[in-house]
């Protein structure tokens, strides 16, 4: 089966939590993998174009859209050329944030997955032009794309929104404001499923998914990291639960936030994408630029 329904980004802008209400549709099946990134091309995985299709493996008759989710699709044209070339009828989601907020948020996702270790988001974002040159500067672990840790680069939305619109067109685009999502996602559900033009259902569980987290100590989270790796290296697949213990005990849902000289950094360096994104959606995004969001 060939998927027709891409979100394609961006990360931590409310993409689990749609690609989780998708999922309860009766027409819609979502990959059991939300974010395969088949067509990212420094992905680093070595995947079979049959084994990807068979994420996608459902009831013809009753399902209209086969769907994924891979956030960093967004970030590489190419990716985004790839996935048109080979499945032209395509439909995106693109899900949209403050990038102030987008790149705090995802700075502590990458936190908690090990790999990032600088200590402060502002001493990450100094490292950006450094992660954008290919340096793997306060990062850990093997074959990181590590531009991907460029929070500069990762949060020009903007930018990446018009290489969408250009590859896709309009007609074939749903924008998502995860403002929106919070504020009133029964209205966002249904412009959905209007775009989409499927079954209007009720929107069960509007719970807004994956928020970001942080550990309470580096030298755990590195350990969880270490564990992971021990388990790949040896082939261990039973589920021994120490790792999942670690991760409940050393994660909070609060993190510190940027200083507001930083916040003032942050909206500055993202003003001209930010109206890109203004002009793109036809969105007054006032409060984006003012630091209001």
């Amino acid at each position: 089966m060939n998927p027709n329904l891409f979100i394609v980004g961006a990360a931590k802008c409310g993409t689990t939590t749609v690609a989780h209400w998708l999922s309860r549709h009766p027409e819609i099946h979502f990959s059991p993998i939300k974010e395969p990134h088949y067509f990212y091309p420094y992905d680093g995985r070595k995947q079979d174009l049959r084994a990807y299709e068979s994420l996608f493996k459902c009831n013809q008759e009753l399902v209209k859209y086969r769907a994924e989710g891979s956030v960093y699709y967004m970030t590489s044209p190419e990716a985004l050329r790839s996935i048109k070339a080979k499945y032209p009828d395509a439909k995106c989601l693109v899900c949209l944030r403050n990038p102030v907020e987008q790149v705090v948020s995802l700075y502590y996702q990458k936190r908690n997955t090990g790999n990032e270790v600088a200590k402060t988001f502002e001493e990450a974002w100094r490292l950006s032009e450094l992660r954008e040159q290919g340096t793997y500067a306060r990062l850990i672990g093997k074959n990181l794309y590590t531009e991907n840790w460029s929070y500069k680069k990762v949060g020009r939305l903007g930018e990446q929104i018009k290489s969408v619109l250009e590859i896709f067109g309009k007609a074939n685009i749903h924008f998502v404001f995860l403002d929106d999502i919070k504020a009133s996602p029964n209205h966002v559900w249904n412009s959905i499923l209007e775009f989409l033009d499927v079954k209007k259902i009720e929107l069960e569980d509007a719970t807004n998914r994956n928020p970001a987290t942080v550990p309470k100590s580096l030298f755990l989270q590195k350990l969880r990291f270490v564990l992971a790796k021990l388990k790949s290296r040896f082939g261990i697949r039973k589920n021994f639960g120490v790792n999942s213990f670690l991760g409940k005990i050393n994660t909070t849902a609060s993190y510190e936030k940027p200083t507001q000289e930083m916040v003032h950094e942050l909206t500055s360096h993202f003003q001209k994408d930010i109206e890109i994104i203004e002009k793109l959606t036809n969105r007054d995004l006032s409060s984006w630029k003012n630091n209001r969001s």
